[in-house]
């Protein structure tokens, strides 16, 4: 089952001002690295949809001059299935056409957030990926499928590993807060220097991950 990265409440029974610290925490997947994930979802959507219509309408496809995936452009998939869907008899491909239909809202989603560079949060993006996964075995193509399944499934591990890691810094400022509950003068230096540490060990955080789902995309031949 799918989880997505929550910022744990390990704030509560804490000084009303200690709470202000969970404002230094990201709330969704560094952008850097959402921006990569959408880029390569865009990019095994554009394949897939064009080998379909190779499949399917490949005198169509000949006509619009498209001779690979990047010259047609997502966007206009749809607009070209329902123009030429009077050009195939197959009832297969009607079938998968009519159940094509439910996802390209989605589709026009994922490809918008990557186009004009749309912040995510983590079960958002994550929720994309799922929808990606369905449209491609939706159009039958099990290269795109197996692709997909594959990078929701790491990125979903991925976004676990930096929620673990921001939990233990979490934890970590709880403790370095209550050992000093008895000791005013050293409370109010802690609070005065917690904020800046938490920024910069956030920042190492985002930095791990943005370089784990570069490196991820690169290995699998999906980096833009």
């Amino acid at each position: 089952m799918t989880r997505h990265m929550s910022i744990p409440t390990v704030f509560k029974g804490l000084p009303k001002d200690v709470s202000t610290f969970q404002e230094s925490f990201p709330k969704k997947v560094p952008f850097r690295a959402q921006h990569l994930v959408l880029q390569a979802v865009q990019k095994l959507l554009e394949q897939g949809g064009f080998r379909f219509i190779q499949r399917w309408l490949p005198q169509a496809c000949r006509s619009a001059e498209w001779a690979c995936a990047e010259s047609m452009e997502l966007h206009r998939l749809f607009p070209f299935l329902n123009q030429h869907k009077k050009d195939v008899s197959s009832k297969g491909f009607h079938h998968r056409l009519a159940k094509l239909r439910s996802f390209r809202h989605t589709v026009a989603n994922i490809r918008h957030a990557a186009v004009h560079r749309i912040v995510q949060d983590s079960e958002s993006l994550l929720g994309m990926l799922q929808s990606a996964v369905a449209f491609a075995r939706c159009i039958g193509d099990k290269e795109c499928t197996q692709q997909l399944e594959f990078l929701c499934s790491s990125l979903n591990d991925l976004v676990l590993q930096m929620d673990e890691r921001l939990h233990h810094l979490h934890q970590r400022i709880t403790f370095q807060i209550r050992i000093c509950q008895s000791r005013p003068q050293e409370l109010m230096q802690r609070r005065a220097l917690l904020p800046e540490a938490a920024k910069r060990l956030t920042e190492q955080i985002e930095h791990i991950f943005n370089s784990q789902v570069q490196d991820l995309l690169r290995k699998n031949l999906l980096l833009c």
